[in-house]
């Protein structure tokens, strides 16, 4: 994921013009703790990605990041319970603030898919 999307932030000028590889980091290291893989409570290392993607290309810079977040994913390993009771959380959080109306859309819309594939339509929360 973390090659991916430096992969993407190289290949658009755009991107570097509003965003920095540390900023990306950020991005990514927030990702990381939306799915389970870091504890939400665990702070960004920003010290230590500004290390890893100083002066550096943005292949070495992607290689760095990925250092530095093995490094922190193997320290502080997220059990199989914590890991789902956070992916929830970020779920009940991610609807907190969506409409009921929309809700209601997005059940309708969907409803197939969420036979098809044994989801619940009810949002978390």
């Amino acid at each position: 994921m973390i090659d991916y999307h430096y992969g993407l932030y190289s290949q658009r000028l755009f991107n570097q013009d509003c965003l920095t590889t540390v900023q990306l980091a950020k991005i990514l290291w927030r990702a990381f703790q939306v799915n389970g893989y870091f504890r939400t409570n665990n702070s960004f290392p920003e010290d230590e990605v500004e290390k890893a993607v100083a002066n550096v290309d943005l292949y070495s810079a992607s290689q760095g990041v990925t250092r530095v977040f093995t490094q922190h994913f193997r320290a502080d390993p997220v059990s199989e319970g914590d890991w789902r009771k956070q992916r929830e959380e970020a779920m009940i959080n991610a609807y907190r603030d969506v409409p009921d109306e929309l809700k209601q859309k997005i059940k309708e819309r969907f409803h197939r898919d969420f036979l098809l594939f044994g989801y619940d339509p009810k949002p978390p929360g």
